[in-house]
C-alpha cells in the first residue's frame, strides 16, 4: 500500500469513526453519571458549592474537569451535552494519536502499519465505549493509560522521544489516571517491567516516572484547599464501600469480562514474539492485567468497571496480530494456539460489546419525561429511589434536583446485611433516627430537610436493580416519614401518575406558599 493510499485510508477510517461515534452519542441520552457531573459543573459556575449544595461521594477531580466544557458551552451558547461529547471525543482522539505514535515507534514499524495502529486505537477508544458508557471516568482513564504505557514501550525500544512530548503525555495522562487510585495500576505494572528491563538509573531520567504519580496529588490539593467539605463526606463513603456494592473475590472471578481478561492477558504475555516487538507485547499484556486488577480490587464487578480490562486485552491481541503480519509466518505450534485463542477473544468480545449498546431511555424513565415537562419545568424534583437516577432526566426536562444527593443509592450500603442476606418476612427493617450511625443520620437529615422544602414532584421508585434493595420490600416514604416534617409535607401532595415502577406525587397548588 502506498503512503498516499495509507493516509487516505487512515483519514477515511478516522472521519467515519468520529462521525459514527458522535451520531450514536447524540441519538442517545447521557450516561447518568456524566449527566450528574454536567449538572454539578453548571451549578458550580452559577455559584453553588460542591459537597455543600451537591453531595457527591467521589473526589472532586472529575467534576472540576467537567467545568471546562460546560463553561465553553455556556459562553458559546452551545448545548452542554454536545460540547461534552465534542471535548471527550477530541481527548480520546488525542490520546489515541499519542498512543499510536509511541507504540508505533516502539516497534520501528513503517508508516502504513502505524496508520493502521492509530485507526485501531481510535476505534477501541471510541467504539468499545459507544453510547451509555462513553465519558465515564473508567473510559477516560483507559485512553490515557494507552498513551502513558505506550511512552514506556517507546523507552524500552530506545526510541527517540522528545522531552516535551514525554512531559505533555505524562501530565495529561497522569491527570486522568488520578480520577481514581485504581486507575494508576496498569501504568504501574508497565513501569515495573520497564525498570526491570532498563534499570533504575534509566527510569530515573524519564520525566514521566515522577509526573504520572505526582498528578495524583492534584486530588489531595483539591480536597484540602478547594473542597475541604469532602473530608466530611469521606465518612459516608467509608461506610458505604465497606459493604455496599462489594462482592466476594470468588464471585468476581466468575465475572466473564474479568476472568477472560485475566486468562487472556496471561496468554498474550507468554506469546513468543519477535525480538523487535517482545517488550511492546509484554507491556500491552501487563496493561491489560493492570486493568483486570483495577476492576478486581474495586470489588464491584459492574459493567463499566470491567470493560477497560477487556478492551485492553483486545489491544494486546492486536499487537500480536501485527507481529504475525510482519513475520508473515506462524510456524510454532504455541504461536498458532495463542493466536487462535487471541482472535476468538478479540472478535468474540467485540460482538458481546456490540450487543450491549443501549438505545434510548429505559421505557419507565421515558414515561417520566412528559410528566416532568408538564408538571415541573424549572422546578425541583426529588426521587426517593435506591436503584434509579433522575439523571439524565433532570438535564433533558429543564427541571432541577430537589435533593442534595443525586439518588438514594448509598442507602443499601448502610443496610448491607439485610440487602445481602434478606429477612425472614422479606421486608426492609429500617432503624429509627435515634439508632442511626453518624453516616446514616447525616444522610437521613439531609433528605428530610429537602423533602420538608416541598419540591414540585416526588418520584417514588419501586423497582429493583443490583444497586437497590434486592428482593426486600422497601418503604422509603415510611423511612423518611419518621420525621414529622416529612409527614406534614406529604399532606400537601397528590398522586399524579403511576408509570411502570414509579409513583409520582405532585405538590398541590394551594400548598405552594410553603416555598
Amino acid at each position: 500500500m502506498t503512503s498516499l493510499r495509507a493516509r487516505l485510508l487512515l483519514a477515511l477510517i478516522t472521519l467515519s469513526t468520529l462521525s459514527a461515534n458522535l451520531w450514536i452519542l447524540l441519538k442517545n441520552p447521557l450516561n447518568n453519571d456524566v449527566a450528574w457531573y454536567l449538572y454539578m459543573a453548571s451549578g458550580i459556575l452559577s455559584g453553588k458549592r460542591l459537597y455543600v449544595d451537591f453531595i457527591e461521594t467521589n473526589p472532586p477531580l472529575m467534576c472540576m474537569l467537567t467545568i471546562f466544557p460546560v463553561w465553553i458551552a455556556k459562553v458559546s451558547h452551545v448545548d452542554p451535552k454536545l460540547m461534552w461529547y465534542l471535548t471527550t471525543t477530541l481527548v480520546c482522539g488525542a490520546f489515541a494519536a499519542a498512543a499510536a505514535w509511541f507504540w508505533g515507534i516502539a516497534q520501528t514499524t513503517e508508516r502504513t502499519v502505524r496508520a493502521v495502529l492509530f485507526a485501531f486505537l481510535l476505534v477501541i477508544s471510541l467504539a468499545f465505549f459507544f453510547a451509555y458508557d462513553f465519558g465515564q471516568r473508567d473510559h477516560l482513564a483507559f485512553v490515557a493509560s494507552l498513551a502513558v504505557c505506550g511512552l514506556l514501550a517507546a523507552r524500552l525500544a530506545c526510541a527517540n522521544v522528545s522531552k516535551s512530548a514525554a512531559i505533555a503525555t505524562a501530565v495529561f495522562g497522569g491527570l486522568f489516571l488520578a480520577l481514581k487510585p485504581f486507575f494508576v495500576l496498569p501504568w504501574l505494572l508497565c513501569l515495573i517491567w520497564a525498570i526491570t528491563a532498563k534499570g533504575w538509573k534509566s527510569a530515573a531520567r524519564w520525566p514521566e516516572t515522577y509526573i504520572v504519580p505526582a498528578m495524583s496529588l492534584v486530588q489531595v490539593v483539591l480536597v484540602l484547599f478547594v473542597t475541604p467539605a469532602y473530608l466530611a463526606v469521606m465518612r459516608l463513603v467509608a461506610s458505604l464501600y465497606a459493604s455496599f456494592g462489594t462482592e466476594s473475590w470468588g464471585t468476581l472471578l466468575t465475572r466473564p469480562f474479568l476472568l477472560v481478561s485475566l486468562v487472556g492477558s496471561s496468554l498474550t504475555f507468554l506469546y513468543p514474539a519477535s525480538a523487535a516487538r517482545r517488550n511492546s507485547i509484554r507491556l500491552a499484556s501487563l496493561h491489560a492485567l493492570g486493568w483486570f486488577l483495577s476492576g478486581f480490587l474495586q470489588r464491584k464487578g459492574w459493567h463499566y468497571h470491567t470493560l477497560p480490562a477487556v478492551v485492553a486485552l483486545c489491544f494486546a491481541v492486536w499487537m500480536i496480530l501485527l507481529d504475525v503480519a510482519s513475520t508473515r509466518t506462524v510456524r510454532s505450534p504455541s504461536r498458532r494456539v495463542v493466536l487462535a485463542t487471541a482472535a476468538v477473544l478479540l472478535f468474540g468480545f467485540a460482538g458481546v460489546r456490540t450487543l450491549r449498546l443501549r438505545w434510548g431511555y429505559p421505557s419507565d424513565n421515558e414515561n417520566l419525561i412528559p410528566i416532568l415537562m408538564r408538571e415541573a419545568r424549572g422546578a425541583p424534583v426529588a426521587a426517593l429511589a435506591t436503584g434509579m437516577s433522575v439523571f439524565p432526566l433532570i438535564n433533558d426536562t429543564e427541571t432541577t434536583l430537589g435533593l442534595h444527593y443525586n439518588g438514594l443509592w448509598p442507602l443499601p450500603g448502610l443496610y448491607a446485611r439485610q440487602v445481602q442476606e434478606g429477612t425472614p418476612d422479606g421486608v426492609w427493617h429500617y432503624r429509627q433516627p435515634s439508632e442511626m450511625g453518624a453516616a446514616e443520620r447525616e444522610m437521613f437529615d439531609s433528605v428530610v430537610a429537602d423533602l420538608a422544602a416541598e419540591p414540585r414532584l416526588i418520584i417514588l421508585w419501586r423497582g429493583k436493580t443490583e444497586q437497590g434493595m434486592g428482593t426486600l420490600r422497601v418503604d422509603l416514604l415510611g423511612y423518611f416519614s419518621q420525621d414529622t416534617r416529612v409527614m406534614s409535607a406529604l399532606s400537601h401532595y397528590e398522586p399524579v401518575s403511576v408509570p411502570g415502577d414509579y409513583v409520582v406525587l405532585r405538590h398541590l397548588p394551594e400548598s405552594a406558599s410553603v416555598r
